[in-house]
């Protein structure tokens, strides 16, 4: 990878809350910074990432695209004080963050639940979400901590200092060297154009690109229809939902909303 002049764009965000959709859409955009997809910088990201792709899902740390590109970033960031950072990162609704990763990685992490052609028990699956939803713990969690292991971690912005816009879905904070924008993935549709205009200052409304991954993967079919299915206890959304990451991105009314969705059988 060539060295970064000036600036450049980075979408830098936790897994699983729909990246691939905004990286497709700067791409087609023509734009004329360079553009760079990653899930982690800070010193305790790289070891979390290092140990999740050895350990879990058995793929050498050294030969992951990804990984190579986070190496190569953090090398710009810290020798060049200069480049000017165009960071976009993006937040979902815990729950439904934690359910579509279980189906991105459960053939790694349970494996037990597949068959021989790789079909998944759906009973078992609920069953094994519904436990992992109760002994959920915001000081652990990984959606709840990404913000202060990464952006604070690796360029000192507490994104919770800043106020979050929840009514129009998304947020700019500028610091330093970095020009931040937080996206709120269930606004996108509404909020996309506006937000992308007036964070890279440009005349010309940006398309949204849907990328619409799961669907094209085998087990979409089964995601859907358990996604759709699962019920969870009211105490335990209360839980997830009393969280400072869920609190600062999601107003009252949408949180009881997402209690009524997953409390509810559909």
């Amino acid at each position: 990878m060539e060295a970064i002049a000036d600036s450049a764009i980075i979408i830098y965000q936790m897994g699983k809350v729909g990246s691939t959709s905004i990286h497709r859409s700067l791409e087609h955009a023509d734009l004329t910074l360079p553009i760079y997809k990653v899930h982690f910088l800070s010193d305790e990201g790289m070891q979390h990432g290092e140990e999740f792709h050895q350990k879990t899902l058995k793929i050498p740390w050294e030969e992951t695209p990804h990984i190579q590109t986070s190496q190569f970033l953090r090398e710009q960031i810290q020798s060049n004080p200069a480049i000017q950072w165009k960071i976009i990162t993006l937040v979902r609704e815990p729950i439904s963050r934690e359910v579509s990763e279980f189906f991105q990685y459960v053939h790694s992490m349970y494996p037990e639940l597949l068959d021989a052609e790789g079909n998944l028990d759906e009973n078992k699956a609920t069953r094994i979400l519904q436990t992992k939803l109760m002994f959920y713990n915001p000081e652990q969690n990984y959606t709840c901590r990404w913000f202060d292991m990464e952006m604070k971690g690796m360029f000192d912005i507490d994104v919770f200092a800043h106020p979050f816009n929840q009514k129009d879905g998304f947020t700019i904070i500028q610091q330093g060297n970095v020009d931040l924008l937080v996206l709120r993935l269930e606004s996108l549709d509404q909020t996309f154009g506006q937000a992308m205009t007036q964070f890279l200052g440009i005349e010309t409304s940006i398309e949204m690109v849907r990328s619409n991954v799961r669907a094209e993967q085998k087990r979409g079919k089964t995601y859907q229809h358990v996604a759709k299915s699962l019920t969870i206890r009211e105490s335990v959304c209360e839980k997830i939902y009393a969280s400072r990451y869920a609190q600062h991105f999601y107003s009252p009314s949408e949180i009881e909303q997402f209690t009524q969705k997953w409390t509810l059988t559909s």
